[in-house]
């Protein structure tokens, strides 16, 4: 059943979590990781070749760690979220949840890459520490609406005051 943007915003004002991260976050981190290691050895296999030039290697080495570097941040910091009343539910691959209240997020970007939709929200745990969540959307919605994370947070914010 696809979610309506009334419905979501029904959902925020009686407190009911509203799921604001794709259902493949996690799923995705773990392709990745695979496609590291396919490409791992396939590399491997090439620089064992004794007929190998170094000048053949440099470029896909430099892609290889770049996609190394991706999945390894992507690892760190993609998250399932969820929006109830004032807080983010946030919850990390290999950590424990937090609860981050609306006013403890300091910063949120965004970019766009095919279908999918890459946020990145900054925000200030209750010890003082900085930390980032990756959220990941498909489509560039949620559940097939026009409403994406930044319209969500922004009615919630509004409604908290």
């Amino acid at each position: 059943m696809k979610m309506t943007a009334s419905m979501l915003m029904r959902d925020l004002e009686k407190g009911r979590p509203v799921k604001v991260s794709s259902d493949f976050s996690f799923f995705g981190a773990f392709i990745g990781l695979i496609i590291v290691l396919l490409y791992s050895f396939i590399l491997f296999a090439i620089m064992k070749d004794p007929s190998t030039e170094f000048n053949k290697l440099a470029l896909p080495l430099i892609f290889y760690f770049i996609i190394l570097g991706l999945t390894i941040y992507q690892f760190i910091f993609v998250s399932k979220v969820f929006l109830v009343g004032n807080k983010l539910l946030i919850k990390k691959i290999f950590r424990k949840k937090e609860t981050v209240l609306l006013n403890q997020i300091q910063n949120i970007s965004t970019f766009r890459l095919k279908n999918t939709k890459y946020t990145i929200v900054s925000y200030k745990l209750d010890n003082g520490l900085e930390s980032k969540a990756l959220i990941l959307n498909s489509n560039s919605v949620l559940f097939g609406k026009q409403e994406t994370l930044e319209d969500l947070l922004e009615y919630a914010k509004v409604k908290q005051k």
